[in-house]
């Protein structure tokens, strides 16, 4: 990506032949029609609304070429969009197994490698880990939220997990063994002291943070 010079913001195409509503037409010689005319003032803002991006996210506009597309330099605004993108990482985890929780495919996986999980003994609460597929320059903050499982009533007794360890490689965290919240069908949550031997093991993970 070049930039050529600033615009005046984005809009439609409006040249002097442009279709209704700032649509592009074919050249029709039975009309007759020519195709519609491109103008600078459009060009421009396209190119400047591409390019906006890319500058914001401090990459450098480059021209590129043939050479260039096979070192990378053709995806400059997919780049752009995923350093500016604050979500770094997001999955759902299955921990419905015993012992080896399941990342769930499909399910807005992003940048994560894999999942795993030390084991409940002596009371001690369970803990996942939830690896990186790339290092997160700069993590911000963790959410871990249990989802709604099939079957289980929305008042049902659950876990709520707590993040126990964030890292520029991975994030842990922690689900008690014993109910600390009781969801109601209107949303709100209050103490509970009930010890639950089965609740809702899928978890839905996102960190967030700057930098790559």
């Amino acid at each position: 990506m070049k930039k050529l010079r600033h615009n005046r913001g984005m809009h439609k195409i409006d040249s002097y032949n442009a279709g209704p509503g700032g649509v592009w037409l074919d050249e029709d010689p039975l009309v007759p029609r020519d195709a519609t005319a491109f103008t600078p003032r459009w060009c421009n803002a396209v190119q400047q609304e591409i390019a906006g991006p890319i500058l914001a996210a401090g990459i450098a506009l480059r021209a590129s070429g043939a050479a260039d597309e096979t070192a990378g330099y053709a995806s400059q605004l997919l780049e752009a969009i995923e350093k500016l993108n604050p979500v770094k990482a997001a999955c759902v985890v299955d921990g419905t197994a015993p012992a080896a929780p399941v990342l769930l495919a499909g399910a807005g996986v992003r940048n994560v490698a894999s999942v795993s999980m030390e084991a409940a003994s002596g009371g001690a609460p369970k803990r996942y880990r939830v690896t990186f597929a790339s290092p997160i320059g700069t993590p911000i903050a963790a959410a871990i939220t249990p989802r709604d499982v099939p079957g289980i009533p929305q008042n049902n007794t659950v876990v709520w997990p707590q993040v126990w360890r964030l890292t520029s490689t991975y994030v842990e965290f922690i689900v008690p063994m014993s109910a600390v919240f009781v969801v109601s069908p209107a949303g709100w949550t209050f103490p509970n002291s009930t010890t639950v031997d089965s609740h809702a093991s899928f978890y839905d993970v996102v960190v967030i943070g700057t930098g790559a």
